[in-house]
């Protein structure tokens, strides 16, 4: 039976030494990138990647200097729990993301224990359905990598990330849909609205929604606050007084 450990937003950091936990945790990133120590390997990091890491697994996160991140975890106990991959992407619908806050939530308010279990399998069920699907494609974290590096320049586009590779661009296209279930642009405007809502919800944070735009890779501040509203359900303006 799975049992709910702990929910937990991270601090604002720009290094976490090498640790490991005596339970599965379930790591997302909400903003920032950089590198990310799993076992014995290396990978990229950016906001909506998520890190599984199996019992007694050492792991830890760094970025360049002067950069920072933040990440929202589970902890959790499940010993018929097993995936066949460890590093996923958040969905165009951030799906992780919501259950994630609904289990924080939950547990401020001291929801009943029944509760938070069955969001705790909820996100066991989505990472399940992730690692189902086709094997993630060292082009396809190429890709990631290339999006997640550019996101916040307006001059950007997923068809630039693509171009830098030899291969056909529609080719790219079609892998990467099939293998995280988004398209390149649809993976680009999530990274970038995500990075929105991050700067949004800062504490005391009075900086205009145009401004948060263009720090976001929008130059078109009602083009933004259009999509941010089809994407989150309120305005920007909206989101940052609720959060």
């Amino acid at each position: 039976m799975l049992t709910v450990l702990g929910v937990t937003l991270g601090p604002v950091m720009n290094y976490c030494s090498l640790h490991r936990h005596d339970c599965w945790e379930v790591i997302l990133n909400l903003s920032g990138s950089g590198e990310e120590r799993l076992g014995d390997g290396r990978y990229p990091f950016f906001p909506g990647s998520v890190t599984v890491c199996p019992p007694g697994t050492p792991h830890m996160k760094d970025c360049p200097s002067g950069q920072m991140w933040q990440d929202l975890s589970l902890r959790f106990s499940d010993k018929g729990f097993s995936l066949n991959r460890l590093r996923f992407s958040d969905d165009f619908e951030q799906s992780l993301s919501k259950i994630l806050h609904l289990m924080q939530t939950a547990s401020a308010r001291r929801e009943s224990d029944g509760y938070c279990r069955a969001l705790g399998e909820a996100v066991c069920a989505l990472l399940r359905e992730w690692d189902r699907r086709a094997p993630e494609n060292a082009l396809v974290e190429r890709i990631q990598v290339e999006l997640s590096r550019h996101f916040s320049d307006p001059e950007f586009s997923a068809d630039r990330a693509l171009e830098k590779m030899d291969y056909c661009p529609d080719y790219l296209r079609r892998l990467f849909r099939q293998s995280t279930g988004e398209t390149p642009t649809e993976a680009l405007t999530r990274l970038r609205l995500t990075h929105a809502c991050t700067l949004l919800s800062r504490k005391g944070s009075a900086m205009p929604v145009r401004e948060i735009a263009l720090l976001s890779g929008f130059y078109d501040a009602d083009y933004f606050s259009r999509l941010f509203r089809r994407a989150m359900g309120c305005s920007p303006r909206a989101y940052r007084a609720e959060h």
